[in-house]
């Protein structure tokens, strides 16, 4: 392997990725006069490198690029696509028409803004939306314009176009976030699904405060003065009720009938497997499954204890923690569905437990404190909810064996 030259392994594979597709390359493509009546065509008039462009764009759907996550915005197209597409239409397609999809993707990563080959262009986005044909034609040195009747989407392409410093920003998030999230933090407290509650602490006093505190009744300036850990709601959805139309009756329905919104599932392919250390059983896991890359599991009781297949290590039984090479694992396996918790919504008026949670396992995609298989010879868990935002101390006794 060449020398990295003090760069790690991420920082020298990018590199040589860069140097191979000849990213930031400085160039100057040849562009068309779009007033001229009689002008040559555009390489996007002649051929598109689809096929290319195909396999960028679903990569880039699972990879977040932080000038478009500064605000959410639905519907959100693929930047790749949009680069491609600006550049095919200012650039004059070659002589052969064949070569006119070569001859963008050839360019695709190649840096345009230092040569100014594009600044003469002006192009005009009349419902720019979240701004990403704004912003990428920004990032190709050409002349961008956009409107909106939304002054959301006016907003959030104002900002993404912004030149501002990052601890500016930090600084001005921490700020409102000190001034404002002690107003709001009372409206987002919520009990945990699975009986959790969050603490209220005065810090003035250090106290925390008990069951009874109601954070609503305090005015706006005695909230300054407390803080929240615990349980947030994330999205709160609100499901109508129908009212009866019996005169004299006034019985309001619930539209939906279960405050369960949405419950994703995925498979994976599992063997069942015996530790010869501790005797018990295990599922080994294909792959890593989980709904989002690199975030930590948070595994539901009903979960079966299982491994991860590493090709080159093996696997460690998650009971004992022996670990073994690569097992001989025969070649039919059997498919083992895995539930993500189910998304809830909040009714107006919806009081009481929440309904019980599906039966089938499940494994949520994202937890800031995942969960671990309680320790050998222990009939308690490990502290931390499961459950998404919660992060609570859990007290529920769960078996340190399993039976096969």
């Amino acid at each position: 392997m060449p020398p990295r030259n003090g760069k790690t392994k991420a920082e020298w594979v990018a590199a040589e990725v860069a140097r191979a597709v000849g990213a930031g390359r400085a160039v100057a493509v040849e562009t068309v006069d779009f007033a001229d009546p009689d002008r040559p065509r555009s390489c996007l008039e002649v051929d598109f490198p689809i096929v290319p462009v195909n396999e960028i764009a679903a990569i880039e759907g699972n990879a977040g690029k932080p000038v478009y996550q500064m605000s959410k915005w639905w519907a959100r197209r693929r930047s790749s696509i949009f680069r491609t597409l600006l550049l095919a239409a200012a650039m004059k397609a070659p002589d052969d028409p064949a070569e006119a999809a070569k001859a963008v993707w050839e360019v695709y990563y190649a840096n345009h803004q230092r040569r100014g080959a594009l600044r003469h262009l002006k192009v005009a986005d009349l419902f720019m939306g979240g701004g990403t044909t704004l912003v990428e034609g920004s990032r190709l040195g050409l002349q961008m314009y956009g409107t909106d009747l939304n002054p959301v989407a006016w907003f959030v392409t104002k900002n993404e176009l912004a030149q501002v410093e990052r601890t500016e920003v930090e600084a001005l998030l921490a700020d409102i976030e000190e001034s404002v999230k002690p107003q709001v933090m009372p409206f987002y407290a919520c009990d945990c699904p699975r009986g959790h509650r969050g603490r209220w602490i005065r810090l003035s006093t250090a106290e925390v405060m008990g069951d009874d505190f109601d954070p609503l009744a305090l005015t706006a300036e005695e909230r300054r003065d407390y803080r929240y850990a615990g349980p947030e709601t994330i999205y709160v959805f609100w499901a109508k009720h129908g009212p009866c139309q019996v005169t004299g009756c006034g019985h309001r329905t619930p539209i939906l009938s279960s405050p369960v919104m949405a419950v994703k599932e995925m498979t994976v392919k599992v063997w069942v497997h015996r530790c010869p250390a501790c005797g018990d059983r295990y599922d080994i896991e294909e792959k890593d499954a989980r709904m989002a890359p690199g975030v930590p599991l948070a595994v539901a009781e009903t979960e079966r204890p299982f491994a991860v297949l590493d090709p080159r290590r093996g696997v460690a039984c998650p009971l004992c923690g022996h670990s073994e090479p690569v097992v001989a694992l025969p070649a039919k396996a059997d498919k083992k569905k895995k539930v993500a918790p189910p998304s809830w919504s909040t009714r107006s008026g919806w009081r009481g437990r929440p309904a019980p949670l599906p039966t089938a396992n499940r494994t949520a995609a994202a937890s800031p404190t995942p969960r671990r298989p309680p320790p050998p010879g222990t009939g308690r868990g490990p502290p931390g909810c499961g459950w998404w935002r919660c992060g609570a101390p859990c007290r529920r006794r769960s078996p340190a064996r399993r039976p096969g």
